[in-house]
């Protein structure tokens, strides 16, 4: 079903108090944690090039924007700068405010991944927690903002299943996520769930997702087991039944070893800079803090995610500074 929804952008203020802001290419995604600058149902939070992923409790979100659409909103908020004369003295933010277009329709697809008859008391242990700590200060609602909030290159979630772990990732430009059967768990256990999607796949003993602005990718799962200190390789594939994917190992598994499960997403934008990477300023003060001003969508940055999976619209009509870190959607 496709939702039409109205939103505005908000100029935000990303304070990073140690680290780098990186807005070129970035192989890794980071995890950032949900301190209430987010939806509830929101652990965790890393951005694609052209759309965010969400950790949950019982899996992930994902929003995919359609590509096209935000080049033409991105070369809009880029144009000649010269016209940008309206500065908010604060923070010496410029937002563009003339020659506004008329409307730019996002059009944009939210799916999600649920795993089926999960442990809602899991465990969740963020790891490899960067330096960098990131303030959201949205609007003027403090209920939305939020400070220090940690950043993070991996999450797993202990015993997601009896003696089952899941572990998320991202190595060489790809978002993997790992179960890790320790002895005593069961795969068969293991049930994932797609919703939202216009479709699901299996091709070339892989998953395709279809969604209205994008396909998404999941590589056939590689699978082995540590035995004497020696990996030894597994043969796992992909069992899909309606929306509902399960594995199936093809060979007895040693159910005294820890079995790992490795597959891997490849989403069609994931490298390269992010198309909603709208930076207008950037300073730092004496104490080395460093200060970044830019707009990001409304729907990515407070509680205002679609109620709905599926496909949905945002009329982009410019932006006009209120004064209260809003713009014009």
């Amino acid at each position: 079903m496709l939702m039409k929804i109205e939103l505005r952008y908000i100029y935000t203020f990303l304070l990073l108090f140690s680290g780098v802001i990186r807005v070129g290419a970035q192989d890794n995604l980071q995890f950032i944690e949900n301190k209430g600058q987010w939806h509830e149902s929101v652990k965790f939070k890393g951005e694609l090039p052209a759309g965010s992923f969400m950790l949950t409790q019982d899996g992930y979100k994902v929003i995919l924007h359609k590509t096209d659409d935000m080049s033409r909103i991105s070369e809009w908020a880029h144009r000649d700068k010269a016209a940008t004369n309206n500065v908010d003295p604060i923070a010496s933010l410029q937002i563009p405010v003339d020659n506004q277009p008329s409307s730019i329709v996002l059009h944009s697809h939210q799916y999600q991944m649920r795993l089926l008859n999960a442990n809602p008391n899991t465990t969740i242990i963020p790891e490899k927690i960067l330096e960098s700590k990131t303030n959201y200060i949205i609007g003027n609602d403090p209920s939305r903002w939020a400070s220090n909030c940690r950043t993070f290159l991996a999450v797993t979630y202990q015993n997601i299943y009896p003696n089952i772990d899941i572990r998320y990732y991202t190595s060489e430009g790809s978002l993997k996520y790992d179960f890790i059967v320790h002895p005593g768990g069961r795969v068969e256990d293991i049930a994932i769930y797609f919703d939202g999607l216009e479709s699901l796949k299996l091709k070339d003993a892989g998953l395709v997702l279809q969604t209205s602005v994008q396909q998404v990718k999941e590589l056939p799962p590689y699978s082995y087991q540590l035995m004497d200190g020696v990996k030894q390789e597994v043969n796992c594939r992909f069992d899909v039944k309606g929306n509902i994917v399960r594995f199936k190992t093809e060979k007895p598994v040693n159910k005294t070893a820890t079995l790992v499960i490795d597959p891997t997403l490849i989403f069609s934008t994931f490298t390269g800079s992010r198309a909603d990477n709208w930076g207008y300023t950037a300073t730092y003060d004496n104490q080395g803090n460093f200060y970044a001003g830019g707009i990001v969508f409304g729907s990515n940055t407070g509680a205002k995610f679609p109620t709905s999976n599926g496909a949905f619209q945002q009329n982009f009509q410019g932006g006009v500074n209120t004064g209260e870190g809003g713009g014009g959607f």
